[in-house]
């Protein structure tokens, strides 16, 4: 029992760090950002990542509240961040198909649209290609006919 949680502990730390490292990366690749704000970001990356589940929910104002480090501007343009954005948002929009597609189950039409829309704003394609064999001409009995 003991052991499992230690193991829990070392992972979820691993996870973090893994988290922290690889948004630092993504602010450390902009060469357009200037260096300060750069630094700026990747504090702000550490903490961000410490809780990442819960902070993907807070605004600005919360998050500037909860570590009383930056202010609700400061926290406003990082989450803006462009990198930051779509690094977010591939969260957010993970959890919102879990949400519709629970709702569809459950046979709440709001999942379907839930679901459009995601869809709809997404750069990625869900359209499904289905192929079918048709036999050849040969292939058919004409006694069937």
């Amino acid at each position: 029992m003991i052991e499992d949680t230690i193991h829990e502990d070392k992972s979820s730390s691993l996870m973090k760090e893994q988290q922290t490292d690889y948004i630092k990366n993504l602010i450390s690749k902009d060469e357009k950002l200037p260096l300060e704000d750069r630094k700026m970001f990747n504090k702000m990356a550490m903490y961000y990542a410490d809780n990442f589940t819960d902070n993907l929910n807070r605004t600005s104002m919360d998050l500037s509240k909860k570590y009383q480090t930056y202010t609700p501007d400061q926290w406003v343009e990082f989450l803006n961040y462009p990198a930051m954005y779509k690094y977010i948002t591939k969260y957010k929009n993970e959890r919102m198909k879990q949400i519709a597609d629970a709702a569809m189950l459950s046979g709440d039409s709001n999942g379907i649209k839930l679901r459009a829309e995601l869809e709809r704003t997404s750069t990625t394609n869900y359209s499904n290609l289905i192929v079918l064999r048709l036999p050849d001409k040969e292939d058919i009995d004409d006694s069937i006919c």
